[in-house]
């Protein structure tokens, strides 16, 4: 078996989907298109050498071309990827060692997010940076906001890598991704807002990452407590934590009250994106997700505000004081404001903003008419590095 032959039947199997509907799907990249020759030379250097000789045995041709003929038409039309990223999913792939059992086992994990599978494809893509980012939430991901205000994933195909840590080069890229949607060209930062479609699904999926995060460390580290199981991802990992922050944010009152002194610390990861909350006299964490109700596939949420009527006050305050993956790169406030904390913040006279950029769901907004955050004179941060927790 040639190239040629190849190149032939290769035409052949992808014709019924480069239909010019799909193929402006697929082919859209920026200055240049993903064209059907592109795709069969694509599939013709995987299968063949520079001398045309085949590298696969004869009997596995057919079958492995059918199949990555088959991934590739499931990736563009169903997945939403660019020819680009299919490209890339391509060069990915094993010349010499791929069967079709390999090829299942990558597309695979070109449907967990954060895979060293998927990250390719996601750094290859071209789309331009808000597609990009709505790609994954709402193509892939299905995210959906409810009638509560909150964001929904309701695709089940798509879920995240189990090892996707906190330190992860791809959630860093993805953050870096948002931020170009939302810098201006004078260095400054349009708000969020609720009247651009996706910028409430932008933000509410900061608390997605989140869950990730705390299911990487309670899963894959060891500890009596979550803020043990913390330092040992720590001690593991030497300098991938960030001690520094003001956890004031996350140490609310009851409105009325005197603010008690600092129990919730915040640690981050050492890029500044993964935030964790922690109680510092029980050593658990601190954060939504322990009291949220998620469905059995773990992507859908019960987050009607008539359940705060069933939750303690621990609870609410839990719901409040969680954690947020950060967009904005380490350091800079401007971005961590406008990315970060604005979009979470009601309007207040100190900080006056229009009703839109306040995007969070029903159930935050009505817990936080009955709490406060300490000011700046009465709190004070007592936690400032890693500490003895009780191990109970």
């Amino acid at each position: 078996m040639n190239v040629q032959t190849i190149m032939a039947q290769t035409n052949a199997t992808l014709q019924d989907f480069l239909t010019p509907t799909s193929y402006q799907a697929l082919a859209a990249t920026k200055g240049h298109s993903y064209s059907a020759a592109q795709i069969k030379t694509d599939l013709t250097h995987f299968l063949a050498d520079d001398k045309g000789t085949v590298r696969l045995q004869h009997q596995h041709n057919s079958k492995l071309t059918t199949t990555l003929t088959s991934q590739v038409k499931h990736l563009a039309n169903k997945d939403g990827w660019d020819g680009a990223a299919c490209a890339a999913y391509l060069n990915l792939l094993d010349t010499k060692k791929s069967t079709v059992k390999t090829a299942q086992q990558d597309f695979k994990a070109a449907h967990e997010i954060g895979s060293t599978v998927y990250s390719k494809m996601y750094h290859a893509c071209q789309y331009e940076p808000r597609k990009k980012v709505l790609l994954l939430i709402e193509k892939q991901f299905g995210g959906k906001i409810d009638q509560y205000g909150m964001l929904q994933l309701t695709n089940q195909q798509f879920k995240f890598y189990p090892h996707l840590g906190p330190n992860s080069s791809f959630l860093a890229y993805f953050a870096q991704t948002v931020q170009k949607i939302y810098r201006r060209k004078d260095g400054t930062w349009t708000p969020l807002s609720m009247n651009v479609p996706g910028d409430q699904a932008i933000h509410e999926f900061r608390y997605w990452i989140d869950r990730q995060d705390l299911h990487y460390i309670h899963t894959y580290f060891k500890g009596k407590t979550n803020y043990a199981q913390m330092m040992d991802y720590q001690n593991r990992y030497v300098d991938n934590l960030y001690f520094g922050e003001s956890s004031r944010l996350h140490n609310k009152f009851v409105l009325g009250q005197l603010p008690s002194k600092q129990v919730n610390d915040k640690i981050l990861s050492n890029d500044m994106h993964g935030e964790f909350i922690f109680n510092m006299h029980t050593g658990k964490t601190v954060s939504e997700w322990n009291v949220l109700k998620v469905s059995q596939n773990g992507h859908h949420v019960n987050e009607n505000p008539d359940i705060v009527n069933g939750l303690t006050q621990q609870q609410q305050l839990q719901l409040l004081d969680t954690e947020s993956f950060n967009y904005a790169s380490p350091l800079d406030e401007a971005a961590h404001y406008d990315l970060d904390v604005s979009p979470a913040s009601a309007s207040t006279p100190q900080k006056p903003k229009p009703d839109d950029e306040y995007l969070e769901d029903q159930l935050k907004v009505d817990l936080k008419n009955k709490f406060a955050v300490p000011d700046y004179d009465s709190y004070t941060e007592i936690y400032l590095g890693p500490q003895e927790v009780s191990q109970k």
